[in-house]
């Protein structure tokens, strides 16, 4: 596996920035960190007091309970996994549509330029499908033509696939798919 830091020279200019609230499943927290050298962390620490504040108490018990329990992350890991692909399947041949198989995370983005804006069909799906999506545009100027589409905010596997299932079948009923 690559890995930059493994090169000479490089630890001492490399900074990584992570997040546990992505990469632990908790995303809700909110909660990113820093590695790098002494050196550099020395002038990021200056300047990084200013501008970020100490995450709240819930954060910080929420962090540490995941970091103590990995068991629990690698089931919640599995489980977004199989939802990932699941919802995939289930919506990868609406027509006029395209989207990618999911690799990470909790959501799916899917390309809905050939029948509208990402907010005319974030609104369309509200109301036929009863469903909120969130428009591509709330994620700069190259999401403009995407919704996304999370699979990951309810526990149960079935409510939330079935959620899935009604964004394909409105969809696929849209005026320009008919």
């Amino acid at each position: 596996m690559f890995n930059i830091i493994n090169y000479p020279g490089m630890w001492e200019r490399t900074i990584l920035v992570s997040s546990f609230s992505k990469g632990m499943g908790v995303c809700g927290l909110r909660l990113a960190y820093i590695v790098a050298h002494e050196n550099i962390m020395s002038v990021l620490h200056a300047t990084a007091v200013f501008y970020i504040g100490a995450p709240n108490t819930m954060v910080q018990w929420g962090i540490m309970a995941a970091l103590e329990n990995p068991d629990f992350m690698e089931k919640y890991r599995k489980e977004f996994q199989y939802r990932g692909l699941a919802s995939y399947e289930i919506i990868k041949n609406i027509p006029n549509t395209i989207c990618g198989e999911p690799e990470s995370c909790f959501f799916l983005w899917l390309d809905v330029r050939k029948l509208g804006t990402s907010s005319e069909i974030c609104d369309y799906l509200l109301q036929d499908a009863k469903v909120a999506v969130t428009a591509g545009e709330m994620f700069g100027p190259e999401g403009k033509n995407g919704i996304r589409i999370v699979y990951g905010s309810k526990l149960d596997r079935k409510y939330s696939l079935n959620v899935i299932r009604r964004i394909r079948d409105s969809l696929m009923k849209h005026p320009k798919n008919i």
